[in-house]
C-alpha cells in the first residue's frame, strides 16, 4: 500500500514537470511564430527573401508536437 501510494506520487510528479517542460518549450517558439510572421509580411521593411517566411513553418511544426 505504501509503494503503491509512493510509485502514483512518482507518476503525478512526472506528470507535472512534463507538462511545465513542454509549456515552457511551447511558449517561446509561439513568440517566435509570431514575430516571424510579422517580419515575412509584405511591405514590412526591410523585407526580402530574407529566410523568416522558412521559419514561421518550421515553428508551426514544433507547435504541433
Amino acid at each position: 500500500m505504501v509503494r503503491e501510494r509512493e510509485k502514483l506520487r512518482r507518476q503525478q510528479a512526472l506528470a507535472e514537470m512534463s507538462a511545465i517542460l513542454a509549456h515552457e518549450i511551447r511558449n517561446p517558439l509561439g513568440s517566435l511564430e509570431l514575430f516571424a510572421g510579422l517580419l515575412a509580411m509584405p511591405g514590412f521593411p526591410g523585407n526580402r527573401a530574407n529566410g523568416w517566411s522558412r521559419c514561421r513553418p518550421a515553428c508551426e511544426l514544433w507547435q504541433r508536437r
